[in-house]
């Protein structure tokens, strides 16, 4: 063991480069798409909730949000009770790559199991998720 855990890390940089390439139309990048997925599906989520889910850096999340912003992705809503938070909410343009986003990520998943019995991708999209719940675990606590 240790040696497969490369391939891991291969599997997240390649799915990167699968994601950017996807998503060149929609002006975004495999760093954006995790952003209006969630707010998508959580509109008026805030800042300090989405970085509970997306477990990014904090300034990390303030130049993604910045962008998606300029992009017409996302819009503010500041807090009146506290001007330092505000609410997230889609706009029509995110929710229409949502959709993309989503298709586009079904595609990477098919392409990755391709060779895999349906019992097999259930079990290694299991595993997956049992992996990163763990780790989010170790560094978080969660």
């Amino acid at each position: 063991m240790g040696q497969e855990f490369k391939w891991l890390s291969i599997l997240g940089r390649l799915g990167n480069v699968y994601a950017d390439q996807n998503f060149k139309e929609l002006n975004i990048n495999s760093s954006h798409h995790v952003f209006i997925i969630h707010i998508c599906k959580n509109p008026g989520i805030t800042q300090d909730k989405l970085k509970t889910l997306i477990y990014v850096h904090p300034s990390n999340i303030t130049r993604a949000l910045d962008y998606l912003e300029k992009e017409e992705y996302l819009t503010r809503e500041t807090f009146i009770s506290d001007k330092r938070t505000c609410k997230l909410y889609p706009t029509e343009k995110a929710y229409r790559a949502f959709d993309t986003i989503n298709n586009v990520m079904t595609d990477w998943e098919k392409i990755i199991t391709a060779d895999m019995t349906d019992e097999q991708t259930e079990i290694f999209l299991a595993l997956l998720k049992q992996a990163g719940s763990k780790a989010t675990e170790y560094f978080f606590g969660r």
